[in-house]
């Protein structure tokens, strides 16, 4: 994948120029997103990632005027922060499959560890689950979370595969729906915090 970005722009970057750092945000975070969709097949993880480039990029910005190959740097970057975040991700899975398996006693358990580990776009994700009609969430988590095939949920809930498949859609295109607006918010909401972040330090 080729990422089109100048030098001119990582200069005026390096410089301060607000007005250029916002446009290469609003230019180049869809492309970085899919790059780290792309890499992750994780489009929470994805997301994060998007945020991190963006914070690194300006936190090191001093040195992006001496980058002679901007689009080969900022892919490197997307697939370190990618690579890093997958280990993270790894990582926090296996503790939660130990503490599934664990024999400990629940009381035993620790838990502020645990709500620590939850990442918030998975809290996200289990909302808006809990959210869909009834049906819908009964038959997303069966084939989501349990992986019974659309056949042995039609004979468990007692219902068609036809249903099944119909409920499946309507689950999946409304957390579609739910994701691509939340991440529509969050990235304005990540362009307005870089706006006032600079436009504070200029005032001081």
């Amino acid at each position: 994948m080729n990422i089109q970005v100048t030098k001119e722009t990582f200069k005026a970057i390096a410089q301060g120029d607000e007005k250029t750092f916002q446009d290469f945000f609003n230019n180049q975070n869809t492309e970085i997103f899919s790059i780290a969709l792309h890499f992750t097949k994780n489009a929470f993880l994805a997301e994060e990632i998007v945020q991190e480039v963006f914070v690194s990029l300006w936190l090191s910005r001093q040195k992006l005027s001496a980058i002679n190959d901007p689009g080969g740097y900022l892919y490197t970057t997307i697939i370190n922060k990618s690579i890093t975040s997958l280990k993270k991700h790894q990582a926090f899975e296996s503790r939660k499959s130990q503490v599934a398996t664990s024999q400990e006693p629940a009381a035993e358990v620790n838990e502020v560890e645990l709500r620590l580990a939850f990442r918030e776009n998975e809290s996200l994700l289990q909302n808006w689950v809990h959210s869909l009609p009834r049906k819908q969430q009964e038959v997303y988590l069966l084939k989501k979370e349990e992986g019974l095939s659309i056949k042995e949920i039609a004979e468990q809930l007692e219902i068609s595969e036809f249903t099944v498949k119909n409920h499946l859609k309507a689950a999946s295109r409304f957390l579609k729906e739910k994701f691509l607006s939340y991440r529509k918010v969050s990235l304005c909401l990540l362009c307005s915090f870089f706006i006032f972040f600079l436009s504070f330090f200029h005032s001081r």
